[in-house]
């Protein structure tokens, strides 16, 4: 069925009042952190009591390709303050935040993509895999069980607000985490239920098909990734079979990450807001990116004036390498790799596909996806 755009307020921060990096840096408080956005929040350092911040500029995190441990070096000076400091200064000054929605998916399905195009609006700020989700996400699978709730939604809730500074004068922000934070969902709509998450996806075969063209390096963390993310949704009890990562053909390894990833986002929708759930197919995004990334931006509270349609389908954007903007890609380009993977592989994927049906079936994660679909 068709997924309604969420009706939602304009944003009410202003950039106003906004330090200059040179000011803030010289006279820094705690205020200048919770929300000057030249002091990006970067990590979380529990075993010392401490959050890090990186001193940049918004241009600069609004272009990079990602907000991970690849950022750092590129930054500037890092700043670490007592969390509990920061947790008591959020606290007392409580602020207005632009809006926010999230883009969560299970890898390989042009998600940079999507945020590079709605960043290139007149309307968006994207924040692509910033590294506190990934640190918050290990810390809920490794410590999950001995997290204090109050103290799990003063952290959680702070770095969330945190993400939502006032990046160029008041537009919304789109906050794209890396796959490996899918465990999170569950805590955003816990601690966020009015804030839209939309889940980007593949069929499963483009998902096996994407995996082959990965390098040896990628391909040999699948197992451990695999196991994280069956715990992660209790499935291990259930399906004896993905248990034991290493035990698995590699394309059958890759199948059950696409089906635990689905699962999550599955159980974690039905907890949701109806109004603020959603999915989108990868080959809607590619194969009709007009239609689809203003019904997109709509969904999560904008609507592109047609300048900023304009500046999401630039040439920059739609053929360009989204995570490597120095090289030439399209999805012409993406489709003649594919052909060439599937061929050379169809009876290895084809049987890791018979393998995984019956699992997908018995979830009915197929039909799920589609029932929350964005149409374009």
């Amino acid at each position: 069925m068709s997924r309604r755009p969420a009706k939602r307020s304009p944003g009410s921060s202003s950039p106003t009042n906004r330090r200059s990096p040179a000011r803030a840096a010289k006279n820094l408080s705690l205020d200048d952190l919770l929300t000057n956005p030249d002091f990006f929040l970067f990590d979380t350092l529990p075993q010392h009591g401490k959050t890090r911040f990186l001193q940049t500029d918004e241009s600069e995190i609004c272009e990079e390709p990602f907000l991970d441990i690849r950022f750092r070096p590129r930054s500037g000076r890092q700043i670490d303050v007592s969390t509990l400091d920061l947790i008591r200064a959020f606290k007392r000054h409580p602020m207005s935040r632009p809006q926010v929605g999230y883009i969560f998916h299970h890898a390989f399905v042009c998600s940079t993509l999507l945020a590079r195009a709605l960043n290139q609006s007149n309307a968006f700020v994207s924040l692509k895999e910033p590294w506190i989700l990934r640190r918050l996400s290990d810390i809920k699978r490794q410590h999950g069980a001995a997290l204090q709730e109050e103290h799990w939604r003063d952290i959680f809730g702070m770095y969330l607000d945190l993400l939502a500074k006032d990046y160029r004068g008041g537009r919304s922000i789109v906050v794209k985490a890396t796959n490996v934070a899918n465990n999170l969902m569950p805590d955003m709509i816990r601690f966020f239920p009015d804030r839209p998450i939309l889940y980007l996806y593949s069929s499963l075969e483009e998902f096996l098909v994407s995996n082959l063209k990965k390098t040896a390096d990628t391909q040999v963390k699948m197992p451990g990734l695999m196991q994280d993310f069956a715990a992660d949704v209790a499935l291990l009890g259930r399906f004896p079979e993905l248990r034991d990562g290493k035990a698995l053909e590699f394309l059958q390894v890759c199948a059950a990450i696409w089906i635990c990833n689905a699962y999550q986002f599955k159980v974690s929708a039905n907890q949701a807001n109806p109004e603020r759930i959603s999915s989108l197919d990868m080959d809607d995004l590619l194969n009709q990116p007009e239609r689809t990334v203003p019904a997109v931006a709509a969904y999560f509270g904008q609507t592109l004036s047609d300048s900023g349609l304009e500046q999401s389908m630039s040439a920059d954007i739609w053929t360009r390498h989204a995570k490597e903007p120095s090289a030439t890609f399209d999805a012409v380009t993406k489709q003649q790799q594919r052909d060439r993977v599937y061929n050379a592989n169809k009876k290895a994927i084809d049987d890791a596909l018979r393998w995984a049906q019956p699992i997908v079936k018995e979830l009915d994660l197929e039909r799920f996806l589609d029932n929350l679909r964005i149409q374009p």
